[in-house]
């Protein structure tokens, strides 16, 4: 947020209200928040400076709150960096783009289609003790069952999953 928009905003507010509007403290206060930008201009300032002062004063509480929600604005960005190549990689399934010398060309960066690398899915409640190994607790041995597979043994507790197609962005 740019302070010298938000004292445009102001100053055209100013310029336009009504002189009552100016003379009453709550009508022009009620301008303010629905007309500028001001009151998100203050939160957004003492949300950093709560921040800068957790920081100084090592207050354990704030910072775990800090930390708390950074972790959620993380896995927000997460899911929805999962949801823009999910909804590309459906486009350019649909369209035949971005395998085979037809990348999608953009001024940021190329999409394409890549396979991704195979993942052994374990049910671990139903895995036989032969095919588990000694940790600090009992979990199955992955390489074992992964190596069962592969040799042809076929159980309904494990199976390899196939490689799964994603969309990539380079820049």
């Amino acid at each position: 947020m740019n302070p010298e928009v938000i004292k445009q905003q102001i100053a055209n507010l100013r310029m336009t209200a009504p002189p009552d509007v100016l003379a009453d403290e709550e009508a022009w206060l009620l301008s303010l928040e629905s007309e500028t930008d001001i009151h998100a201009l203050f939160l957004s300032l003492a949300k950093r400076l709560t921040e800068l002062e957790a920081l100084i004063s090592g207050d354990a509480a704030i910072i775990k709150s800090l930390l708390d929600a950074h972790k959620h604005r993380k896995d927000r960005r997460e899911r929805a960096i999962d949801g823009i190549r999910r909804l590309s990689l459906a486009l350019m399934r649909e369209a035949e783009l971005g395998q085979k010398g037809r990348p999608v060309r953009t001024p940021l960066g190329v999409w394409g289609r890549q396979m991704g690398n195979e993942k052994l899915l374990i049910n671990e409640d139903a895995v036989p003790d032969e095919y588990k190994r000694e940790v600090v607790k009992r979990v199955p041995d992955r390489d074992k069952i992964d190596r069962m597979l592969r040799e042809g043994g076929n159980v309904n507790w494990a199976v390899i999953d196939g490689p799964n197609e994603r969309a990539v962005f380079r820049r």
